[in-house]
């Protein structure tokens, strides 16, 4: 039986400490935008300075309903099976230089972990700044959980 995830991407800039989470808007050009934007293509953490795509809903790569099965580009070396369907993202992501950067693939497990919201329902993410999020299971290039 096929099973598939959602994920994100990310694009990892530096990893610093772990505190509270400071937003940013990023439009697709990588242009920082003010908190009352409507439109945007990314979410930048100024605490771990990664980098993160909000999802669409606009049936395109980023899509919030699009499913992938794990493996692919960051995943090469883990064992096991491996599918390449989360490569069309994450090429496709590079290729448009999504937020003006070309360097994405798919989050590490404690990268997930960064964005979680405790004490708070599903989805476990601040809805404000990634409103298509589904309340679901998500893959990170991590092997196991």
């Amino acid at each position: 039986m096929k099973t598939t995830i959602r994920i994100a991407l990310i694009l990892t800039v530096w990893v610093t400490a772990t505190v509270q989470a400071a937003y940013i808007k990023v439009d697709v050009n990588g242009n920082e935008l003010a908190d009352s934007a409507t439109e945007w293509s990314c979410v930048y953490d100024d605490v771990t300075q990664l980098l993160w795509e909000k999802k669409t809903d606009d049936e395109g790569i980023h899509d919030k309903d699009n499913t992938y099965r794990w493996g692919g580009i960051g995943a090469e070396g883990t064992g096991g099976v491996r599918y390449d369907d989360w490569d069309t993202l994450v090429n496709g992501t590079n290729s448009e230089t999504l937020c003006g950067q070309s360097g994405w693939g798919v989050p590490s497990m404690q990268q997930l972990r960064e964005l979680v919201m405790t004490g708070q329902g599903s989805p476990t993410i601040d809805t404000d700044y990634f409103p298509n999020t589904k309340p679901s299971v998500y893959w990170s290039s991590s092997p196991l959980a």
